[in-house]
């Protein structure tokens, strides 16, 4: 779209006339079908930032702003209005000048930069499931923790992807044995990820794909309890834009939120409520923590109890998002209760090892 963008200013300065609209025309009813098409912006609630992945279906707005506001200026400057033209071009300068000056405030450049994985695992994981061959992923060439972690997630993403689309399957009953070198964590993480996809366009609701998911997970081999876990959870989080009442309810951040959350799930399985709730503490964590901004958070107080899995969710989201700290300001609302510290501490252990190098450092709730 930039060559055609830049083609047609092309051609409207050199030739104008009929040439130029009819160019001019086909770039205006090219940005007009993108548009009506419904791509949008995913935009979490502040403090987070739309994803890149999101931000790309803006992309046809950049174009078009340039064009009006080059046609603009063009037209004032011709007919001798200096200063209001220089003035149109000042304001997306301005604007573009704060922005950049804004990445040289605190709390950027950030030090813990230096500590991050060169890649950002949740999108790169995906594409690397099926870019690189299943066979090569069953049988990698290396040694490094992260890159087995990557092989892992791709060969049970994409073995069970296939194994749940074959209509001679359908189960996971003939998902391969995970090869000793493979780390547990990222296969079980690609086997949710595939229950999760595979099920995502379901009308009956998140908590059906969860019922779904642990019938399928009954017959996959290797499957025990911390290995169901790790996957219901990952069915779950990938669940967390649906519109279920308990889901959207995050969106509040307040009591009301828990009280959907105990109406929703406090009657399924363990198994099942865990995985709702573990995936409930993770989207919070997301939604009010800036990257690279630890800060004083509040939760609300439940009348019913913080389940553990809440806590361990909210805290592998905040790792993911803070990185280690020797020390962090406790969020007000959390219990003083031993079992839900050492919960948070599993979890914020757990939230370092995909996003950040080095020793995992849990911080003191002071």
């Amino acid at each position: 779209w930039a060559l055609a963008l830049a083609g047609a200013c092309a051609a409207v300065v050199r030739w104008g006339g009929l040439v130029g609209r009819v160019v001019g025309g086909g770039l205006v009813a090219w940005v007009g079908i993108y548009l009506v098409v419904r791509f949008q912006v995913a935009e979490p609630p502040p403090p987070g930032l739309a994803v890149p992945g999101s931000c790309r279906y803006a992309a046809p707005l950049y174009p078009l702003a340039f064009v009006l506001v080059a046609a603009a200026v063009g037209q004032l400057w011709r007919r001798g209005h200096r200063g209001a033209s220089l003035g149109l071009l000042a304001v997306p300068l301005a604007v573009g000048l704060v922005v950049r000056a804004q990445t040289f405030t605190a709390p950027f450049p950030a030090g813990s930069v230096w500590r991050m994985h060169a890649v950002d695992w949740p999108y790169f994981r995906n594409q690397f499931s099926y870019v690189v061959p299943t066979a090569d992923h069953l049988a990698p060439r290396t040694s490094d923790a992260f890159s087995l972690r990557a092989h892992a997630y791709g060969a049970a993403r994409e073995t069970a992807s296939g194994l749940l689309r074959d209509d001679r399957h359908g189960d996971l009953r003939a998902l391969p044995g995970r090869p000793p070198e493979l780390p547990s964590r990222g296969w079980w993480q690609g086997v949710g990820d595939a229950l999760g996809s595979f099920h995502q366009n379901r009308l009956d609701g998140t908590l059906a794909i969860l019922r779904t998911s642990r019938s399928l997970l009954d017959g996959a081999p290797g499957a025990d309890d911390p290995a169901r876990q790790r996957a219901l959870r990952s069915v779950a989080a990938w669940q967390m834009h649906a519109a279920d009442h308990w889901i959207r309810a995050i969106d509040r951040h307040d009591a009301g939120t828990f009280r959907a959350v105990h109406a929703a799930l406090d009657r399924e399985p363990s198994e099942l409520a865990d995985a709702g709730w573990w995936a409930v503490g993770f989207t919070w964590a997301h939604h009010v923590a800036g990257w690279h901004q630890p800060t004083a958070l509040h939760l609300p107080a439940d009348p019913q109890g913080l389940p553990e899995s809440f806590v361990e969710g909210f805290a592998f989201g905040l790792a993911e998002e803070w990185g280690p700290l020797a020390a962090l300001e406790r969020p007000s609302g959390l219990p003083h209760a031993a079992e839900l510290e050492a919960a948070f501490a599993r979890g914020w252990a757990d939230g370092l090892v995909d996003r950040w190098l080095g020793p995992g450092q849990v911080p003191t709730l002071r």
